[in-house]
Protein backbone atom coordinates (compact mmCIF):
# COMPACT_ATOMS: atom_id res chain seq x y z
CA UNK A 1 0.00 0.00 0.00
CA UNK A 2 1.07 3.35 -0.89
CA UNK A 3 -0.01 6.40 0.95
CA UNK A 4 0.77 9.82 -0.07
CA UNK A 5 0.67 13.38 0.32
CA UNK A 6 0.79 15.96 -2.19
CA UNK A 7 0.28 19.01 -0.14
CA UNK A 8 3.72 17.97 2.34
CA UNK A 9 5.37 15.94 -0.31
CA UNK A 10 5.32 12.83 1.67
CA UNK A 11 5.35 9.30 0.80
CA UNK A 12 4.58 6.02 2.67
CA UNK A 13 5.13 2.69 1.15
CA UNK A 14 3.46 -0.29 3.58
CA UNK A 15 4.28 -4.08 3.36
CA UNK A 16 2.67 -6.61 5.61
CA UNK A 17 4.05 -9.51 5.45
CA UNK A 18 3.11 -13.06 7.36
CA UNK A 19 6.29 -14.98 8.35
CA UNK A 20 6.79 -17.71 11.25
CA UNK A 21 7.86 -15.81 14.36
CA UNK A 22 10.90 -16.81 14.29
CA UNK A 23 12.04 -15.11 10.95
CA UNK A 24 10.02 -11.49 11.45
CA UNK A 25 13.65 -9.75 11.25
CA UNK A 26 14.61 -11.63 8.17
CA UNK A 27 11.20 -10.96 6.53
CA UNK A 28 11.77 -7.12 7.53
CA UNK A 29 15.23 -6.87 6.34
CA UNK A 30 14.37 -8.44 2.63
CA UNK A 31 10.84 -6.09 2.80
CA UNK A 32 13.20 -2.90 3.42
CA UNK A 33 15.79 -3.86 0.66
CA UNK A 34 12.80 -4.72 -1.81
CA UNK A 35 11.79 -0.99 -0.80
CA UNK A 36 15.19 0.93 -0.94
CA UNK A 37 15.84 1.89 -4.41
CA UNK A 38 11.97 3.27 -4.92
CA UNK A 39 12.66 4.90 -1.60
CA UNK A 40 15.32 6.50 -2.66
CA UNK A 41 14.21 7.78 -6.18
CA UNK A 42 11.23 9.11 -4.22
CA UNK A 43 13.90 11.12 -2.11
CA UNK A 44 15.77 12.21 -5.00
CA UNK A 45 12.52 13.56 -6.34
CA UNK A 46 12.08 16.38 -3.46
CA UNK A 47 9.61 13.50 -1.49
CA UNK A 48 10.20 12.78 2.27
CA UNK A 49 9.74 8.89 1.89
CA UNK A 50 8.82 6.20 4.50
CA UNK A 51 9.42 2.50 3.45
CA UNK A 52 7.49 0.80 6.34
CA UNK A 53 7.75 -2.84 6.10
CA UNK A 54 5.37 -4.24 8.44
CA UNK A 55 5.51 -8.08 10.05
CA UNK A 56 2.77 -9.84 11.71
CA UNK A 57 3.80 -13.59 12.43
CA UNK A 58 1.92 -16.54 11.35
CA UNK A 59 0.62 -17.09 14.85
CA UNK A 60 -0.15 -13.70 16.15
CA UNK A 61 2.72 -12.27 16.96
CA UNK A 62 3.06 -8.79 16.09
CA UNK A 63 6.56 -7.30 14.78
CA UNK A 64 7.99 -3.92 16.34
CA UNK A 65 7.76 -2.81 13.20
CA UNK A 66 3.56 -3.19 13.62
CA UNK A 67 3.30 -0.58 16.68
CA UNK A 68 6.08 1.61 14.98
CA UNK A 69 3.76 2.02 11.51
CA UNK A 70 0.66 2.34 13.61
CA UNK A 71 1.76 5.42 15.45
CA UNK A 72 3.59 6.81 12.49
CA UNK A 73 0.17 6.99 11.20
CA UNK A 74 -1.12 8.90 14.30
CA UNK A 75 -2.62 5.88 16.00
CA UNK A 76 -2.54 5.82 19.32
CA UNK A 77 -3.75 5.08 22.90
CA UNK A 78 -6.88 2.95 23.14
CA UNK A 79 -7.28 2.76 19.30
CA UNK A 80 -3.92 1.61 19.05
CA UNK A 81 -4.60 -1.03 21.31
CA UNK A 82 -7.93 -1.79 19.48
CA UNK A 83 -5.99 -1.64 16.31
CA UNK A 84 -3.04 -3.90 17.06
CA UNK A 85 -5.97 -7.16 18.53
CA UNK A 86 -7.50 -6.78 15.67
CA UNK A 87 -4.40 -6.97 13.45
CA UNK A 88 -2.85 -10.08 15.26
CA UNK A 89 -5.89 -12.13 15.25
CA UNK A 90 -6.96 -11.56 12.04
CA UNK A 91 -2.94 -12.54 10.88
CA UNK A 92 -3.78 -16.22 12.81
CA UNK A 93 -7.29 -16.52 12.06
CA UNK A 94 -6.07 -15.93 8.22
CA UNK A 95 -2.84 -18.36 8.77
CA UNK A 96 -5.31 -20.91 10.63
CA UNK A 97 -7.58 -20.98 7.60
CA UNK A 98 -5.33 -21.41 5.12
CA UNK A 99 -3.43 -24.02 6.83
CA UNK A 100 -6.66 -26.09 7.36
CA UNK A 101 -7.56 -25.95 3.57
CA UNK A 102 -3.88 -26.10 2.48
CA UNK A 103 -5.30 -29.63 0.72
CA UNK A 104 -7.75 -28.35 -1.22
CA UNK A 105 -7.53 -27.57 -4.39
CA UNK A 106 -6.96 -24.16 -5.89
CA UNK A 107 -8.95 -23.04 -9.24
CA UNK A 108 -7.24 -22.58 -12.43
CA UNK A 109 -9.93 -19.89 -13.02
CA UNK A 110 -8.97 -16.40 -13.05
CA UNK A 111 -9.89 -14.82 -9.53
CA UNK A 112 -13.64 -14.07 -8.96
CA UNK A 113 -14.99 -16.46 -11.74
CA UNK A 114 -15.52 -19.86 -10.20
CA UNK A 115 -18.86 -20.56 -10.24
CA UNK A 116 -20.80 -22.10 -7.81
CA UNK A 117 -20.64 -21.34 -3.51
CA UNK A 118 -17.40 -20.71 -3.14
CA UNK A 119 -15.54 -17.17 -2.16
CA UNK A 120 -16.06 -14.98 -5.42
CA UNK A 121 -12.93 -13.92 -4.99
CA UNK A 122 -10.59 -16.42 -3.93
CA UNK A 123 -12.59 -19.29 -5.45
CA UNK A 124 -12.37 -20.95 -1.94
CA UNK A 125 -14.74 -21.74 0.43
CA UNK A 126 -16.10 -18.68 2.17
CA UNK A 127 -13.44 -17.57 5.62
CA UNK A 128 -14.66 -16.88 9.16
CA UNK A 129 -16.86 -14.54 10.31
CA UNK A 130 -14.48 -11.33 11.46
CA UNK A 131 -12.02 -12.37 8.58
CA UNK A 132 -11.62 -8.91 7.86
CA UNK A 133 -9.93 -5.72 10.05
CA UNK A 134 -12.20 -2.75 10.44
CA UNK A 135 -9.30 -0.28 11.47
CA UNK A 136 -10.16 3.23 10.84
CA UNK A 137 -7.59 5.80 10.39
CA UNK A 138 -7.93 9.67 11.50
CA UNK A 139 -7.33 12.10 8.93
Amino acid sequence: MVLTSESTKQVVILELTVPWEDRIEEAHERKRAKYAELSSECRNNGWKAHCEPVEVGCQGFAGRSLLQTLKLLGVKGLQLKKATTNILEAAERASRWLWIRRGDPWSNMPLGHKPGTDHPWLGRPDPPEKFYIGLRLRT
